[in-house]
């Protein structure tokens, strides 16, 4: 028996002569080298309906139509890849997307239901992450439209952000001057936490401002 899985193009072609010479599904079993249930399989998952002479619906495998089928098949498997760890969460998620339920009560309801269990372990961002790689599904819907917001793109949560303010010349507190510290100068301005202003005090007449080399 060949070791290869699937059934190749030009065996699809001598499959349909075979059938068409009347011979049975064991003896194109033998002939192509394949498992008689692979071929039963084929013949079943890729022949076509028509209309007969007489007017009667009869299934028929004709090798471009069949190859045709087999094509869109493995097309739709790989845009329908399981991302979901497993067939019991996809179910489990399919089924409660269509409820209207958010990713995060999915996968929140999954660890109360199975806690500690890893079989059944899913984060709400990889129900997103395959939410939003799917194309539509059989009711021609994409599975975004089953969230409340019905997004086409994510929107991450950002954290909260931390309010800077953009003064202009700004100089650090540990560079300021000594006049600037004791507050006897005029001039000097200080920002607070909240952006107030620290004004100098005003003199009293026994205090003394020192301005260059002199005294006023």
């Amino acid at each position: 028996m060949k070791n290869h899985k699937k059934i190749r193009p030009a065996e699809r072609e001598l499959l349909a002569m075979y059938l068409a010479e009347k011979k049975s599904k064991s003896e194109c079993s033998r002939l192509l080298e394949r498992p008689r249930k692979m071929i039963v399989k084929e013949i079943k998952r890729n022949s076509s309906w028509v209309t007969s002479k007489e007017g009667k619906r009869v299934q028929i495998y004709v090798a471009i139509s069949a190859q045709v089928k087999a094509n869109k098949r493995q097309l739709n498997s790989a845009h329908n890849k399981q991302e979901l760890k497993n067939e019991d969460i996809y179910k489990y998620v399919i089924k409660y997307l269509r409820k209207g339920w958010s990713p995060e009560q999915i996968a929140g309801r999954l660890k109360l239901e199975h806690p500690g269990d890893k079989y059944w372990s899913i984060s709400h961002e990889t129900i997103y992450v395959w939410i939003y790689g799917q194309p539509k599904n059989e009711y021609k819907l994409y599975w975004y439209e089953y969230l409340r917001r019905k997004q086409k793109k994510r929107k991450k949560k950002k954290g909260r952000q931390v309010h800077k303010s953009h003064i202009p010349d700004r100089v650090s507190i540990s560079e300021r001057s000594e006049e600037a510290n004791n507050r006897t100068e005029f001039g000097h301005w200080e920002g607070d936490s909240i952006e107030g202003e620290r004004k100098s005090k005003k003199l009293s007449k026994y205090e003394c401002v020192k301005s260059t080399d002199k005294y006023i």
